[in-house]
């Protein structure tokens, strides 16, 4: 009798993989984490969370209803908030300037990571993401963007985690930045620069 319960107890147990139990783990200890954070910064503000999706034709108050572009989430968020980024067949087009304080997570589907891009240069430069202060970065994928793929000038308090950058500066440009040695900085797929107070 023992031995029959028992068996009948672990096939209850085995409702979800090992890999799949630590994935939500992680990404609710991320979202905490970054609550907190934000929280801590901006206790003032009053902080929401936004959902994206390229093509979408929602609001962004819900999973169901997420944001189509990069415009629209930059025009909608304000500092302190959280961007869920859901995965799409295309990548969100036209790159992103984060506000203070604010996170960007992906949510993955089937271990396929949100992707963004720009391929415009017109727009935000050409860069994926243009960083502010204390933004982090989670679980995305940025791809074939016309300049870097994260760009950061005098930033502080950045966390990028679990980020892929693959394809980034197709134009081969040139950052703002100069070098007193080397010259013009190239765009890469994550860039920080920190400048003086002359601006070198």
């Amino acid at each position: 009798m023992k031995s029959i319960l028992t068996t009948k107890r672990k096939s209850h147990l085995c409702l979800f993989s090992p890999s799949i139990i630590g994935g939500i783990r992680k990404l609710m200890l991320l979202m905490l984490l970054a609550f907190i954070a934000i929280t801590v910064a901006y206790p003032q503000s009053t902080k929401k969370v936004w959902y994206a999706q390229a093509g979408a034709t929602g609001d962004g108050t819900r999973a169901q209803r997420p944001l189509g572009s990069t415009a629209e989430v930059e025009t909608t968020t304000k500092a302190g908030d959280i961007i869920m980024l859901l995965p799409s067949d295309a990548p969100l087009d036209g790159g992103l300037t984060l506000k203070d304080g604010q996170a960007l997570i992906g949510l993955p589907e089937a271990e396929r990571k949100p992707m963004i891009t720009n391929t415009d240069s017109t727009k935000n430069g050409g860069v994926g993401i243009l960083l502010a202060q204390n933004n982090r970065i989670w679980n995305v994928r940025i791809e074939n963007t016309w300049a870097s793929g994260i760009l950061g000038t005098n930033v502080s308090g950045t966390s990028v985690e679990e980020v892929e950058v693959m394809g980034a500066n197709q134009s081969g440009a040139y950052t703002e930045a100069e070098m007193k040695v080397l010259g013009p900085l190239p765009q890469r797929g994550i860039v920080f620069v920190a400048t003086t107070t002359d601006g070198s």
